[in-house]
């Protein structure tokens, strides 16, 4: 009788902890391109949006493209995505506004976390609107129209017509409400600006990520594992189950291995 002996190599696991602490999930904007029938004068907000203006003007932000009268003709350009978008303005004279809109998240931002979304950003250019000189910002809060913390700005928008902007951002508090905010950055005196959003993409956390290798064959122990891409800002330390404290350990026998890694703020994960 032929036998054959069948050697099985086992695999050396890795395995993420996330202790006590919430652990980053991705993050769903309801309703992100602003779709909903248009309600006069203007355009209200949009389902599951609310209207807000944190200096107390009540400025409200107008759903384009739209056609109620000339005050509201701000914008005719096509949505980037779906059948409408957001218009904001901002003022800095003789007061101070800063048309806003915000959102309840469906989950909540963590401190020292890196998130990164998508957003489609224009300027408007009708004539009762001249080119201008503003810029979107992103706060976060946990209360309706919070300016507890500026997360992102845009920078100073010039296209008229839509442009893909990356946002990305570190909280150093925990968020349930963002709120996007139009800012006038008075190249002239007097003016005003007048932008325009659509197209938000999913909130996307940074979690560390991690690979390993097998042992080669049962018995031996060369298998390995390794931290690759570590979540927030730096310095970095690690700690591992089997007591180790650097990014990447090698020489394991089969089993499951274990590492915390904690950010310059903080967070483990």
């Amino acid at each position: 009788m032929l036998r054959i002996a069948i050697i099985t190599c086992a695999l050396v696991l890795f395995n993420m902890k996330l202790g006590a602490q919430q652990c980053p999930s991705v993050i769903q904007f309801n309703n992100p391109s602003f779709e909903g029938e248009l309600q006069m004068p203007c355009g209200n907000a949009p389902s599951s949006w609310s209207n807000c203006d944190p200096f107390g003007v009540n400025a409200t932000t107008d759903q384009h493209p739209n056609n109620f009268n000339f005050i509201c003709n701000f914008s005719q350009l096509p949505a980037s995505n779906g059948q409408y978008y957001i218009g904001m303005g901002a003022i800095t004279y003789p007061v101070i506004s800063k048309e806003s809109i915000y959102q309840q998240l469906n989950g909540t931002l963590i401190a020292g976390i890196n998130y990164s979304f998508s957003i489609d950003i224009a300027e408007a250019t009708n004539a009762y609107r001249p080119l201008m000189c503003g810029e979107i910002q992103l706060y976060g809060g946990n209360s309706p129209c919070s300016i507890t913390e500026l997360l992102w700005s845009s920078g100073i928008i010039t296209d008229t017509i839509w442009q893909t902007h990356q946002v990305s951002f570190v909280p150093s508090a925990n968020h349930t409400y963002l709120m996007f905010s139009s800012k006038n950055d008075s190249c002239v005196q007097g003016s005003g600006s007048y932008l325009l959003i659509d197209n938000l993409s999913s909130i996307q956390p940074d979690v560390a990520e991690a690979t390993g290798g097998n042992v080669s064959c049962n018995g031996l122990c060369d298998g390995w594992a390794k931290v690759g891409y570590k979540p927030g800002p730096p310095p970095y330390t690690y700690l591992w189950n089997n007591g180790a404290t650097v990014d990447s350990i090698g020489g394991l026998c089969p089993g499951t291995y274990r590492v915390d890694v904690t950010n310059g703020v903080g967070f483990t994960s």
